[in-house]
């Protein structure tokens, strides 16, 4: 689970720093949640850090030599993704965590629930990645199970259950609002 960020131009031209890439800001390890702010700025969810890492569009790291971590309470982090109103949402998969940083505030970020605590964290098995449709539900697969778990962004404690192949990674949104869920 080594690794930085790296950043290519459209043609394909790295970008960042040979070798190292991108580093700093809390980022340890590799990452599978990518995001894109409003503002152009790089999330990462770092699994060897167990933090997230924010980048500017530059490579210049914003966050802290820590990361956000919420005081080293963040387990593996994992999904991460930029809603059309600007906020981010994430999910730690090993403390089955919801983080939601309003309008991409990372100073303003809480964490939304973990484990038993309260829904829709209770529904997560293993939650791996994260898609908003266009009516503002938050979709999460889960890499233990067979389940994807819906929930509005008003009240994520109003949780929807589907059966679903086992050991979800991937998934996103179509123009049509349909949900595709890659399973492993």
């Amino acid at each position: 689970w080594q690794g930085n960020a790296t950043k290519f131009n459209p043609n394909g031209k790295p970008l960042s720093p040979i070798t190292s890439g991108f580093t700093g800001g809390g980022m340890q390890g590799g990452t599978f949640g990518a995001a894109i702010d409003l503002k152009g700025n790089v999330w990462l969810a770092s699994y060897g850090s167990k933090s997230i890492t924010v980048f500017d569009k530059d490579g210049k790291p914003l966050t802290p030599p820590d990361g956000i971590n919420f005081g080293g309470r963040l387990g593996l982090m994992q999904g991460i993704i930029t809603a059309p109103d600007g906020d981010v949402w994430a999910l730690g998969v090993s403390r089955r965590q919801l983080l939601h940083f309003p309008k991409g505030d990372w100073n303003n970020g809480r964490i939304v629930c973990e484990g038993d605590s309260a829904e829709p964290c209770k529904s997560f098995t293993a939650p791996f990645h994260l898609a908003i449709d266009q009516q503002d539900y938050i979709w999460v697969s889960n890499s233990i199970g067979s389940s994807v778990i819906r929930f509005h962004v008003s009240d994520p404690t109003k949780v929807e259950k589907f059966d679903v192949g086992f050991s979800g990674s991937g998934m996103a949104i179509d123009s049509q609002g349909n949900v595709w869920h890659a399973e492993r």
